[in-house]
C-alpha cells in the first residue's frame, strides 16, 4: 500500500502588511501576553531543533504570532502577527 500523498494545486503568491510588537518580558511576570487583548498566550514548538522559534496563539482573541528570541539570555521577543484565515482568503 503506498502512502498518502497530497496534491499541490498550485502556488498564490500575495502581499499583506504585517504587524510586529517588539516586548519586552517583565521580571515580575516572564510569561508572555497577547499585544491585542493581554490575555497570556499559548505556545507551541514546532521544530524540537530551533527552541528559538515558537508559535504563540492567543485562546481569547485567536491572534497567531511567531515568537522569535532576539537573545536567548535576553528577555526581549519579537512577535510577528500572523494574518487571519480571513485575510488569506481574500
Amino acid at each position: 500500500m503506498s502512502p498518502f500523498r497530497e496534491k499541490v494545486l498550485g502556488s498564490t503568491t500575495f502581499s499583506f502588511e504585517m504587524l510586529i510588537h517588539r516586548v519586552v518580558l517583565d521580571s515580575d511576570n516572564p510569561l508572555p501576553s497577547c499585544p491585542t487583548c493581554h490575555d497570556l498566550l499559548d505556545l507551541h514548538q514546532p521544530d524540537e531543533g530551533r527552541p528559538a522559534r515558537l508559535l504563540a496563539v492567543c485562546l481569547s482573541c485567536s491572534k497567531w504570532y511567531l515568537w522569535l528570541d532576539e537573545d536567548a539570555t535576553a528577555d526581549r521577543m519579537t512577535l510577528f502577527e500572523l494574518p487571519c484565515p480571513e485575510t488569506i482568503r481574500e
